[in-house]
């Protein structure tokens, strides 16, 4: 393989890898905003994220110190987890496929309840975050290819 074919791989794995970092650090930002602000208008985040936060204040049957706390705690456990599999991607490439699984696991989420529309708001944000999430798909999928014709050589 020549060098420049070398070089193009190499860089398709690393833009996978600040794509994911960067679809982390959006989440975590989300995360903290809308619990501290109450807000849901930053729409570069884990879908399951904003569910967990919208869908505990759109049932009140299920609201209370107890429901606050799950969601809290939910929150924080997938900002975690998304942070450790996306430290462990830089390091290990082979990871990649673990982290394109949760996040089409998440698009198909998203997919899901913005046609079936249980928080009723399907908007511009919402294109925004399906847009979001094929870009991050995409970069993920390509270095996955990359990754793979490196460790051929």
């Amino acid at each position: 393989m020549n060098e420049k074919k070398l070089k193009k791989l190499q860089t398709d794995v690393k833009s996978a890898q600040g794509m994911i970092a960067m679809s982390v650090i959006l989440n975590l930002i989300f995360a903290f905003r809308t619990l501290v602000s109450k807000k849901l208008d930053f729409y570069f985040s884990y879908y399951v994220t904003a569910f967990l936060i919208k869908g505990s204040e759109l049932y009140p049957q299920f609201s209370g110190n107890f429901s606050k706390t799950a969601v809290i705690i939910s929150v924080v456990a997938i900002a975690v987890v998304s942070f450790i599999l996306a430290a462990l991607v830089q390091k290990k490439t082979n990871l990649f496929s673990a982290f394109l699984a949760v996040y089409l696991a998440d698009s198909a989420f998203m997919v899901y309840s913005l046609v079936a529309n249980p928080l009723g708001d399907f908007s511009e944000n919402s294109f925004i975050d399906v847009i979001f999430h094929a870009f991050v798909i995409i970069f993920t999928v390509v270095g996955i290819i990359a990754d793979k014709k490196l460790k051929k050589q």
